[in-house]
Parts: structure tokens; sequence; C-alpha cells
């Protein structure tokens, strides 16, 4: 885990790296909780710790330019439960063709990308992509019905869920804005950006339930509703990949 997560520090994934640590450390604390054991929280400390280690040739040096300048960037996102699930459902992901949804007229001028930067032009689509498909997440639902063996991962996945709506909350509790009131979190932006750790724990429910249906032992079935969801996956994300190296290699 803590290799994983120093890979993704390393290759620019700040916000993928801490938020498994949350999620981690939430389950790792919930997991103590339950047991009335403190080995699963010595677990993730020496997970946190094997983590500095790995990742310290970048993060000594972020953490010292970060310290200096403060975290002063302000950013516009819009918030709302239609695009939260247009992100992780919508089978059409490419950038711009959704990037309409949020910042209509967009067309990366000079002046826009400057606007985006200091907070006066909402972010792109980009930032609440978070396809999972349909199969996983009613997989990851089915398991509220098993809630007294899955309630730690429900539990994450409610406050995961919460977390990327932003300041829009179905109920009245604004976990986003609470998070941010605490040491080391008041420099986080991009709500959506948490829809990470939603699909994570999805995942997880949801190979819970595919392990345990009895009707899907068979390991063909469970196989083959492995194989539709990685194509499932491959063909939404595709149109993206297509574009992601765009401009032409310099000649040496």
């Amino acid at each position: 885990s803590a290799t994983a997560m120093a890979l993704m520090f390393l290759a620019g994934g700040v916000y993928p790296a801490a938020v498994a640590l949350m999620v981690i450390g939430a389950y790792a604390l919930m997991q103590s909780l339950e047991a009335r054991k403190f080995s699963p929280v010595l677990t993730f400390a020496a997970i946190v710790a094997l983590f500095l280690l790995f990742s310290a040739v970048k993060l000594i040096p972020m953490a010292e330019y970060t310290s200096s300048i403060g975290f002063g960037y302000e950013d516009t996102q819009k918030t709302g439960l239609d695009l939260f699930l247009l992100g992780l459902t919508s089978r059409s992901q490419h950038i711009e063709s959704m990037d309409e949804l949020v910042r209509p007229g967009y067309n990366a001028t000079d002046a826009q990308i400057v606007a985006e930067q200091v907070g006066q032009l909402p972010w792109g689509f980009h930032e609440y992509s978070a396809y999972i498909g349909f199969i996983p997440l009613l997989l990851a639902l089915a398991a509220f019905i098993d809630y007294k063996r899955n309630w730690k991962l429900i539990a994450l996945l409610v406050v995961f869920g919460l977390l990327a709506l932003g300041d829009f909350s179905p109920v009245n509790l604004n976990i986003w804005s609470l998070l941010r009131q605490l040491p080391l979190f008041s420099g986080l932006h991009g709500p959506s950006r948490f829809a990470i750790g939603f699909v994570f724990v999805a995942a997880l429910l949801g190979g819970n339930v595919l392990a345990r249906l009895k009707w899907l032992r068979s390991k063909w079935v469970v196989l083959a509703v492995v194989a539709l969801v990685a194509l499932d996956l491959t063909l939404v994300a595709r149109p993206n990949l297509e574009d992601t190296f765009t401009r032409e290699p310099i000649q040496i």
C-alpha cells in the first residue's frame, strides 16, 4: 500500500495518494474500534511512515515550497448530484463533449485559462469524470443489504460521496466545509476529486457482493462479469486516451 501510494504521489497524483491515506486510515480506525485492538492503527501508522520515506524525495521540497508561499489558491467549481452521477455513469466521458455542461463557451484561450486559475471560471468536466459504470455501482449498492457485514465500507462510501458533492448536500450536513476547518485540510479545493475515494470504496463493496452471492459463485460467471466491466471501462476511457498526447514530439 505504501509503495502504491508513493508511486501515485511521485507521478503527480497528490489527491489520489491523499484520498487513499484517508480511506485506509478511517477504515483502520473503525477496525480498531470494532475489534478493540490497536493493531490496525499501528499497521496504518507503518504504512504512513513507509509512504513518507518512499516519497520524501518529492514530499520534502514540496512541503518546503508550499510552506513558504502558503495555499492562496481559489477556485470555482459547480457541484451537484447531477454532475456527480454523470461523472460516475455517463458513457460519454470525453472532456470536450462534456465541458459544455460546466463552462459553456470555453475554448481554452489564454484569458480563459488565466481566469480559470484565479477562480473566475469554473473547472472543466475533467474534474468530475470518475466513471465506474452501472454494474459496479449496482453491486456496491447491493452491499447495503448486508449492512452488518459491510458497515465500515458503507460508511466510507457515504462520507466520500458527500465530500464529492462539496457545498451541495442532500442532507443538512456539509462534510466538505467541516473537513476544510481541520489542520492540513484547509488548503483542499476541488471537492469532486473525492469521487476517487467513492469509486475506490464502491469497487471494494462490489467485489464483496460478487464474491458472496451464491448464484455468482461459479468462477465463469464471476469472470464474465469482470470481463464485461473491464471492456466497458476500456471503451469509455478510450476516447480520452486517444487525445492524451496532442503535441508532436520534438525532433532530436
